[in-house]
Parts: C-alpha cells; sequence; structure tokens
C-alpha cells in the first residue's frame, strides 16, 4: 500500500503534520535516526499520552547536560497525511534538557 505524508524543508529540518490520539495536532521533525516518536511534556499532555514508566539516560553533549529522564509511552492512534497507526511507542522528554540552542520539540520516527 502507498501513504502519501505531506513534508515542508523548514530551517534545514524535515516536518511533517501529525494528529494524535485525535486530540493534538502536532509538527514533528522527521527523525529518521531515532526508533521512537518523541515529544515534549506539554505536547504529550495536550495530546492525552500518557507515561507508564520513566528511565534515566545518558546521551551526547555537554557534562550535565546530556543526563535526563525519558517516560516511555505509547500514542494510541497517529494519523500523518494518509498514514494512520495505532499503538505506536514513544517517548516523552522529560524533563527538557537545558542549554539547547532551541527548544526541543517533537520527533516522528519512520
Amino acid at each position: 500500500r502507498l501513504y502519501t505524508v505531506p513534508l515542508v524543508i523548514e530551517e534545514d529540518r524535515v516536518r511533517v503534520r501529525g494528529r494524535v490520539n485525535d486530540r493534538a495536532d502536532i509538527d514533528f521533525v522527521l527523525d529518521t535516526g531515532a526508533d521512537r516518536t518523541t515529544l515534549p511534556p506539554p505536547l504529550a499532555s495536550q495530546a492525552g499520552v500518557v507515561p507508564v514508566q520513566t528511565l534515566k539516560t545518558a546521551g551526547v553533549g555537554a557534562v550535565d547536560v546530556g543526563f535526563r529522564g525519558l517516560q516511555v509511552a505509547r500514542i494510541d492512534d497517529l494519523q500523518i497525511g494518509d498514514l494512520h497507526v495505532r499503538q505506536v511507542g514513544a517517548l516523552i522528554k522529560s524533563p527538557t534538557m537545558p542549554g539547547l540552542p532551541r527548544p526541543e520539540g517533537a520527533g516522528f520516527s519512520p
């Protein structure tokens, strides 16, 4: 089956607009290197995405900036263009990382 996913290139990023749990329209950055779709806490709350567990993780970056909590969650219903999927694994980036050049947004992992 063929799906049409409209995208926009903005600020050197590929962006797609999705509807999460039929509650929130969210602009996602297409992140082909991620293994999960990600949401910052305010967007997760708006979309009714509820964490089921919190993990501690360390990433790249300066000392004390790369450590954070990630909340494991599930998106019950995600629609992007013609693509409509259910039970999508997600991470809520909570808290968001300080010291970044721009605020963290949502990321869509295909």
